[in-house]
């Protein structure tokens, strides 16, 4: 019984110690934040995360010489919960005077044109629009139509259609070059080989991968399509591209 309160007792006093000795050098300025990092987990966003990111990181410097143990957190947050293009963040104390902020930026899918100035709305993989991108700030993304705000229903399949083109295929987002919806036929142009792609309006993943193998058959035989037609219940149709 002895043994026991002689270790709770040295356990008290050394948290004691321990926690006046926090507070003398948090009072000294130890604990004082000295440097405010951002960083992306997605390195291969779109170019104007990398620039917001920056814009952050300095709008955080707001917070240096500040104690890293009486931190702020809900300003913190607060300078960050208004950004749309983010998904997620999570904040760290770095020990003992640095603070290190992880974005997830939301992923983007696709490029809504708002006019010939060459400016354009991001499309997440939630369907969701996001802040506004010059041209020169986006990547290989492939441009909707302007049903996609329009009609809910078409935007969520053109959002459906392009989360499922993987990478290492055919029809992935990079070798789109537009998606839009033709009367009732959603229509998608790929960059290589450069062929239309009709797939009517229902079962739009099976099109898709009915028009991959096609393409995988094609490029086998040397075969250049012009357009494929694959509309469900129905052959997949091919148009070859004359040879010159």
């Amino acid at each position: 019984m002895k043994a026991l309160f002689k270790a709770f007792l040295g356990f008290f006093i050394g948290s004691v110690i321990l926690v006046v000795g926090v507070l003398v050098l948090d009072s000294q300025g130890f604990f004082n934040l000295k440097s405010v990092k951002v960083k992306n987990q997605f390195k291969d966003s779109v170019p104007a995360v990398a620039r917001w990111s920056s814009q952050l990181e300095l709008d955080l410097q707001e917070f240096i010489g500040a104690s890293l143990i009486e931190l702020p957190f809900e300003k913190i947050k607060d300078k960050i919960r208004p950004l749309e293009w983010v998904q997620d963040y999570h904040i760290h104390r770095k020990f003992p005077a640095n603070l290190q902020i992880e974005l997830i930026p939301k992923e983007w899918i696709a490029l809504f044109p708002q006019d010939a100035s060459g400016k354009y709305l991001g499309v997440s993989s939630r369907c969701e629009l996001l802040p506004e991108l010059h041209f020169l700030d986006t990547k290989d993304l492939p441009f909707v139509s302007n049903v996609f705000k329009e009609d809910a229903n078409k935007r969520q399949s053109m959002c459906d259609f392009l989360n499922a083109a993987n990478e290492g295929s055919h029809i992935q987002k990079n070798n789109i070059n537009y998606i839009k919806w033709k009367n009732l036929e959603l229509v998608v142009e790929l960059i290589e080989p450069k062929v239309e792609i009709r797939l009517g309006h229902e079962d739009l993943i099976l099109a898709k991968n009915r028009i991959e193998k096609v393409l995988q058959d094609l490029e086998k035989k040397s075969l250049t399509p012009s357009v494929i037609t694959a509309v469900a219940g129905q052959k997949v149709v091919v148009k070859l591209r004359k040879a010159r």
